[in-house]
């Protein structure tokens, strides 16, 4: 398993600017003790992902996304096309990539 942990926070460079960041600091704990601190243990983690895998179990067959809300104890759930996140972005971005290198 894993035994440390890195939490990395940054911002934005410009808040108009999504791509650049900036590096405020880094955080590293040990994942025995920083699970002891926020109370996690075994039983419940397995009880959050069974209780994930019983609501996308009732769901109809598809492709869907995760997202938790920073600001909110939520999670929301997406249903996206087949093809979304798919090999398609990967061959745009490496027809790109080959086009700005000519």
């Amino acid at each position: 398993g894993c035994d440390i942990m890195k939490i990395g926070y940054v911002s934005r460079s410009r808040p108009s600017d999504p791509w650049t960041h900036t590096v405020l600091g880094v955080q590293t704990y040990y994942t025995d003790t920083f699970a002891e601190q926020i109370g996690m243990n075994r039983n419940n983690v397995f009880g959050i992902l069974r209780n994930i895998i019983d609501l996308f179990m009732g769901c109809s067959d598809g492709k869907y996304v995760i997202v938790k809300d920073p600001t909110k104890s939520l999670m929301r759930i997406y249903h996206v096309p087949w093809d979304a996140f798919g090999e398609d972005d990967a061959e745009d971005e490496s027809q790109e990539e080959e086009e700005e290198g000519e």
